[in-house]
């Protein structure tokens, strides 16, 4: 079993059969991540409106639909999607579209993120190599709690 995110669905074919289930419902509802990494201009940079064209063009359809297929990750809109092999209504990868719709949870809007996304990951490893959940889950609570804390809660 693998419990990962649509950047590795094109390796479940390369697997005796594998299959892609939708999140389990722990009591409230299926989750699941949904945000990424995002851009954005400073208000202190001095070449604002070149920044800002930059970014207007690479929102085009045909760039997002060749980002989400050269990155494996879904569409950020809708005309992408319709442009991106796979990812149009009845496609093979529409399923991720349509779950992500119904059930991703936006991560944090915080410059902790990177923080708490490595704190987690070493507490997933360590607890499949056999150390104790509880134990491990609560340091990584800590850590992060003190992370916060020493960035004055990043500013929020």
């Amino acid at each position: 079993m693998v419990w990962s995110g649509i950047w590795n669905a094109g390796n479940i074919g390369k697997v005796k059969d594998g299959v892609i289930l939708p999140p389990p419902d722990l009591g409230t509802g299926p989750k699941i991540g949904g945000g990424s990494w995002q851009w954005a201009i400073s208000s202190s940079c001095s070449k604002s409106d070149g920044a800002l064209d930059y970014l207007k063009f690479s929102l085009d359809k045909k760039y997002i639909a060749m980002f989400s297929e050269k990155q494996n990750v879904i569409p950020a809109t809708e005309a992408a999607a319709a442009i991106a092999p796979g990812w149009q209504p009845g496609g093979p990868k529409r399923f991720f579209l349509d779950l992500s719709k119904k059930c991703a949870v936006l991560r944090p809007p915080t410059p902790g993120y990177p923080f708490l996304t490595s704190t987690f990951a070493k507490a997933t490893q360590d607890i499949v190599a056999g150390g104790d959940p509880k134990k491990i889950l609560d340091q990584a609570a800590k850590d992060i709690d003190e992370n916060i804390k020493s960035n004055d809660s990043y500013g929020f």
